[in-house]
C-alpha cells in the first residue's frame, strides 16, 4: 500500500510541473502578442528578434518546471 501511495503522490506532482509549463507558455505566447501590437510596426526584423528572445527565455523558464 505504501508503494502505491508514493506513486500516486510522484504521478501528482508531475501533473503539476506540466500544467505550470504549460500555463508559463500560455502565458509567454500572450505577452509576445502584446508585446509585437506595441512595438513600432517599422521594422519587422526587430520584431521577430524581440519575439524569439522572449519566447526562447519563457521556454527556458517552462522546462526548468518540468525536469
Amino acid at each position: 500500500m505504501k508503494i502505491c501511495t508514493i506513486s500516486v503522490v510522484k504521478f501528482f506532482l508531475c501533473v503539476k510541473k506540466i500544467i505550470y509549463a504549460l500555463l508559463l507558455h500560455v502565458f509567454a505566447k500572450y505577452v509576445i502578442l502584446k508585446v509585437n501590437k506595441y512595438l513600432i510596426k517599422g521594422d519587422k526584423n526587430v520584431k521577430r528578434l524581440c519575439t524569439k528572445l522572449f519566447y526562447i527565455k519563457w521556454q527556458n523558464t517552462g522546462s526548468k518546471y518540468i525536469s
